[in-house]
């Protein structure tokens, strides 16, 4: 099924082959994150700025191609949690994000900037990105980064390695483009599937807190596990993350953008010839 509306929308957008004018725009929206620490994107909670840069080669009415980079902040806390298990694990993170993506975008509608035969469109998106993140929980009034600390015991046991600070993403999305004189806008929600279970530094169960200060240190045992009520030894093998279930992040605002370069109208009679309009 998934084959043949591929197939339809390529039929559908063959027949309008003029490649128009490129872009380059710029994004100012928040950015969120859905969790061990957050288990949902839709709350008032955890809401951070983000911002960044693209550029999309525009093929045609309808499909294009985008790479862009944003830069944003992801965070979680147990305390603000429905779950009494989450409230009494008392957890939480802040991390900043640093991304660089590729995607394919498809107007449902004919598009060109600066035509105003086409005002909007709603328009989706899918892609891959890849980031860059790094954990930090608060002690004593210090930010602490967490992955070198090994809180689930990453360097005491011999199956648990450190996870790595880079990562990819599967992302999707969409939204509405505005057409303007020679500038859009954008209005667009995209959301993330991370690759990696440590966004938030919580992903399988409490290591042996005698261990895991021998060999790690006082910080590692101090930030592994912050139950309340509870004595650490007691916890060694409970859950405390779901490694079954990747992190996510979110991003959600508008752009404006301006074309670039010339557009070039190609003609199918008696061959692919072409002309510029300015």
């Amino acid at each position: 099924m998934k084959r043949l509306v591929l197939i339809f929308l390529v039929f559908f957008t063959w027949g309008d082959i003029s490649a128009q004018r490129n872009d380059i725009g710029l994004f100012l929206g928040v950015s969120k994150y859905k969790g061990e620490l957050s288990n949902s994107f839709f709350t008032f909670h955890f809401i951070h700025p983000a911002f960044g840069a693209y550029y999309r080669d525009n093929f045609n009415k309808h499909w294009s191609f985008r790479i862009g980079a944003t830069i944003g902040k992801v965070s979680g806390d147990d305390a603000y949690s429905k779950y009494d298990f989450e409230v009494n694990r008392n957890l939480s993170f802040s991390s900043s994000i640093q991304e660089i993506e590729g995607s394919f975008e498809f107007n449902f509608m004919p598009y060109e900037l600066g035509n105003y035969n086409y005002l909007f469109t709603p328009f989706m998106y899918s892609g891959l990105s890849v980031f860059h993140f790094n954990p930090k929980a608060e002690l004593r009034g210090q930010e602490i980064e967490l992955q070198p600390l090994g809180t689930e015991g990453q360097g005491v046991y011999a199956d648990r390695q450190p996870y790595s600070l880079y990562s990819a993403a599967f992302l999707f999305g969409g939204g509405f483009k505005i057409n303007g004189d020679n500038i859009g806008f954008t209005i667009e929600m995209g959301v993330r599937r991370a690759y990696t279970d440590y966004l938030d530094d919580v992903s399988t169960t409490y290591p042996n807190p005698v261990a895991l200060l021998a060999t790690n240190g006082a910080e590692a045992e101090a930030l592994s596990d912050r139950t309340l009520g509870s004595d650490p030894l007691l916890n060694e093998g409970k859950k405390r993350g779901n490694s079954k279930d990747p992190d996510w992040y979110m991003f959600t605002g508008v752009s404006a953008y301006i074309g670039i370069g010339n557009k070039f109208k190609y003609s199918c009679k008696p061959f692919n010839r072409h002309r510029i309009s300015q």
